[in-house]
């Protein structure tokens, strides 16, 4: 009897292991999928025509860029943001494009960036603080 309850323990924890290793799997893989999503719904939302849409796009670029840089794949963005900083007809939209660039960091984020006019240190730091307090409000809050 006590060979068919070692085995069964021995069972158990093999199964119990397997279901965990296979659950951080599906978790790696919701992870994958998340920052896919983010990055095409970044790139569909640039391409908006109301500029506040393409604002909150930009200030959410910044706060991921900077915060949580794992949780996106900004390498299909990059394209997207980089046409904002040239071509957006709001000029806030256009420094928050710059900004959402430097805040990407990514080899192809500062080769657009080193084809545009530089935003100075301290504009970048005033911007990049104004939206992540403005983050950080809407969280303590609930709204944004």
């Amino acid at each position: 009897m006590k060979p068919l309850f070692t085995l069964s323990c021995a069972l158990t924890i093999v199964l119990l292991s397997m279901s965990a290793a296979l659950a951080q799997d599906r978790s790696f893989e919701e992870r994958e999928t998340f920052r896919r999503l983010v990055s095409i719904q970044m790139v569909e939302s640039l391409e908006s025509p109301l500029a506040t849409i393409r604002q909150q796009t930009l200030k959410n670029a910044i706060v991921f860029g900077t915060l949580y840089p794992e949780r996106v794949d900004f390498s299909s963005t990059v394209r997207a943001i980089a046409r904002a900083a040239e071509h957006d007809a709001s000029s806030s939209n256009r420094r928050l494009a710059v900004a959402a660039l430097r805040a990407i960091g990514s080899y192809r984020a500062n080769q657009v960036l080193a084809e545009l006019q530089a935003m100075p240190d301290t504009e970048y730091r005033a911007v990049v603080a104004g939206v992540l307090s403005e983050y950080h409000r809407s969280d303590l809050t609930g709204s944004l």
